[in-house]
């Protein structure tokens, strides 16, 4: 095969390994970031399947995502006050305070009520 083939083939496989990698990181917060990430591990078979460390491209995101959740669009950040609040509500109210759930439910976005 000479060089400029070589070099062609360079730019396909890298082109497809791109596609499938970024399609499958569709839903993420980052999908470049997560191609960069994934991209190292990836080959691509001669019938042209991509996979990545003999995954493929959805479940290895799906392992990156475990892994690394704030890339994930459907991760709660860490300290989210919605979701400190619901939990001591939810807490409270299972245990049957109703002090707690009326501090936790102030407390919630949006959720806030003056009495007068």
């Amino acid at each position: 095969m000479n060089t400029q083939n070589q070099d062609r083939n360079i730019v396909l496989t890298n082109s497809l390994i791109r596609s499938e990698i970024t399609a499958a990181a569709r839903d993420t917060v980052d999908p470049e970031a997560v191609h960069a990430l994934l991209a190292p591990k990836a080959t691509v078979s001669d019938s042209g399947v991509v996979t990545v460390d003999g995954k493929t491209p959805a479940d290895a995101v799906a392992e990156l995502l475990k892994v690394k959740p704030h890339f994930d669009t459907n991760a709660t950040p860490p300290g989210d006050p919605q979701t400190e609040a619901e939990a001591a509500y939810q807490a409270a109210k299972a245990k049957g305070d109703i002090t707690g759930m009326l501090v936790a439910k102030t407390k919630l976005p949006g959720k806030r009520r003056t009495v007068a």
